[in-house]
């Protein structure tokens, strides 16, 4: 039994997808596979010396260590029970300004919209807050008002494809978006990797968080509609009483960037912030690196993936 391994080139839609294969023509609908490279092995079975040859007569570099390449940590499979919740009466946003941001990687689709990090209840007068994204791949965020009390949403949103029509999957499954809303103190504003997406006017002004509500990471308030976000990874999340001005927001995209994971805000600082940068699995609490006391405990179980960051 000889095992052949081959190297393919698919000539597709967006032409641009390099794989390797053990036997048999890869799957997909290109509309064009040629073989770059072809190696044959009589062994039945191809142990680490044979990795190594093929890697050599193939030309394909040597397995680097994500966390070697710039890799970032990120949580997903959130749901009802399975999510990050922080003590009631925090993180409530505040009448003069406030900000919030959560860094996200999108891996697949969602049958609904889903919170990413949030703290109100949907259709509940208890003010609040949220960062959210359709079933389309929009992000969004939601905001309380004085003059009900009820949350409003901007559902235009941004589309993170960066077009919001055709087929764009391939440029933005796998890559990482800094999603942002900026409470001024009389409007609130979306901002997606540093670039504004629409705004809003709460009546009367932003109504703060209910004392009783709960701050999520993975979905909303338990006492509203629970909405777990699905099909992305949560790779950090942000808050500070100020609204941000958009110069600094560059400046934060731009070195999460460096980093490749979330970090700290470069002159204001974030009040409170939280990444899973260095864990080995979701770890039981999210602890606040910002100093603001403000820790995250994981209900159920998550899972946590270490990946290659794409902008």
């Amino acid at each position: 039994m000889a095992i052949v391994v081959r190297q393919y080139v698919l000539e597709g839609p967006d032409n641009a997808t390099l794989a390797m294969f053990a036997g048999g023509a890869p799957s997909g609908s290109a509309t064009d596979t040629q073989v770059l490279k072809s190696v044959t092995y009589d062994d039945a079975v191809v142990d680490t010396e044979d990795l190594d040859e093929i890697m050599a007569e193939c030309g394909w570099a040597p397995v680097v260590s994500p966390a070697v390449q710039g890799s970032s940590e990120g949580v997903s499979d959130f749901s009802a029970a399975n999510n990050y919740a922080a003590a009631a009466a925090t993180l409530r946003g505040d009448a003069t300004g406030f900000t919030v941001m959560s860094l996200i990687r999108l891996i697949g689709s969602r049958a609904s919209a889903g919170d990413i990090f949030a703290n109100y209840r949907v259709f509940q007068p208890d003010g609040g807050w949220g960062i959210s994204i359709t079933d389309d791949d929009r992000i969004f965020f939601s905001i309380g008002q004085q003059s009900d009390g009820q949350v409003v949403s901007n559902f235009n949103g941004a589309y993170v494809s960066g077009t919001g029509t055709g087929n764009t999957t391939w440029r933005k499954y796998g890559r990482l978006f800094l999603a942002a809303m900026v409470y001024d103190g009389s409007e609130a504003f979306l901002h997606v990797n540093a670039e504004e997406f629409g705004s809003l006017t709460p009546g009367s002004g932003y109504e703060i968080a209910d004392a009783a509500l709960t701050p999520f990471i993975g979905r909303n308030n338990s006492g509203g509609l629970p909405m777990p976000v699905e099909g992305l990874e949560v790779i950090g999340c942000g808050y500070v009483e100020s609204a941000i001005a958009q110069s600094e927001l560059i400046d934060h995209q731009l070195a999460c960037m460096e980093a490749g994971r979330f970090v700290d805000l470069p002159t204001t600082s974030f009040d409170s912030y939280w990444n899973f940068d260095g864990e080995t699995s979701a770890p039981a609490a999210l602890i606040d690196q910002g100093g603001g006391g403000v820790n995250f405990t994981l209900a159920g179980a998550l899972d946590l993936t270490l990946r290659k960051s794409i902008w």
